[in-house]
C-alpha cells in the first residue's frame, strides 16, 4: 500500500486501486500482466510507480503512462526530497522519477532484498530474507554499507522442537528523527535498533502470529500490522 495526498493506493493481482478519503474505490494506474507486488506514489504530483513479478516497472500520472523499464524490483522507496526513487531487487538502483532513467546502480553485499525504507537524512535500510533468515543492511545516503544488523533468532513457543522460528524482515521504519530503526519480522517480533551504533535496543513480542509492516506513530510508539490467527485487531500499537 502507498499513501498519496488525498488517497491510498493498494494492489490486488495485476491491478491497482485508489481508495479515496470517503471510502470510494476506483481502479488506478496500469494493468500489469502479472501480479503487482510493489508500488509507490509521489504525493506532490500523483506519480504512481508499480512493479510486478515479471520485472516490469511502470510509472503513470493522471492515468497516462510516463515510462516503463524492465528491472527486478521487490520494493521501492522515495528519497526525502522525492527526486529519486530507489528500487531494490538484485541490486539497488536510483531512478529519475520523471524519465525512468537509472542514474546509479549499487551492488548489494547480500541477496534476498525484500523491503526498503529511507530515513529523513537519506540513509537507507534494506530488509534481507534468505531462506527465512533475516538481516538488515543499513546504508549511507550514497549507498555505502554502514551496518549489517543480524536479527536475533527467536526460539519457538513450543519446547517440543529445537528449531528456530524464521526471522525474515518484511517491514522497516525509521523513527521520526531517524535515530532508531524498527524491524518487523515473520516470527511476530519487533526489534528496535540504534542507527548510529547498530546496537540492539529492545525486542517486542507482538500479538500477531506474523508481522508484515510497522510504522512509528511518534517517538515512543510503533504500530504493527500482520497476520493474527485469532482474528484480533489488524493493528496494535506498542510503547517502545
Amino acid at each position: 500500500m502507498a499513501l498519496g495526498s488525498d488517497a491510498a493506493f493498494a494492489s490486488a493481482g495485476p491491478k491497482v486501486f485508489r481508495v479515496a478519503l470517503d471510502g470510494t474505490v476506483t481502479e488506478a494506474g496500469p494493468a500489469h500482466e502479472d501480479q503487482i507486488h510493489a508500488l509507490a506514489v509521489r504525493p506532490d504530483d500523483g506519480l504512481l510507480v508499480t512493479a510486478d513479478w515479471k520485472s516490469v516497472v511502470i510509472a503513470t500520472q493522471d492515468d497516462a503512462e510516463r515510462w516503463r523499464l524492465t528491472r527486478l524490483t521487490t520494493a521501492m522507496a522515495w528519497s526525502p526530497d522525492r527526486q529519486i526513487l530507489w528500487l531494490v531487487g538484485a541490486d539497488l538502483a536510483a531512478v529519475d522519477p520523471v524519465t525512468g532513467t537509472v542514474q546509479q546502480q549499487i551492488d548489494l553485499p547480500q541477496e534476498g532484498a525484500r523491503a526498503i525504507v529511507v530515513a529523513p537524512d537519506g540513509s537507507m535500510a534494506i530488509g534481507i530474507d534468505q531462506l527465512g533468515t533475516g538481516a538488515v543492511l543499513v546504508l549511507t545516503p550514497d549507498g555505502a554499507l554502514r551496518h549489517r544488523l543480524d536479527i536475533p533468532k527467536a526460539r519457538p513457543e513450543s519446547a517440543k522442537t529445537g528449531d528456530y522460528q524464521p526471522t525474515a524482515c518484511p517491514g522497516l521504519a525509521f523513527s521520526p528523527d531517524g535515530s532508531r530503526l524498527a524491524t518487523a519480522h515473520t516470527n511476530g517480533e519487533l526489534h528496535i535498533w540504534d542507527v548510529a551504533s547498530a546496537a540492539h535496543l529492545t525486542t517486542v513480542r507482538a500479538r500477531h502470529e506474523s508481522l508484515s509492516t510497522c510504522a512509528w506513530r511518534d517517538d515512543a510508539h510503533v504500530a504493527l500490522c500482520g497476520r493474527d490467527v485469532d482474528e484480533g485487531a489488524a493493528v496494535y500499537v506498542f510503547a517502545v
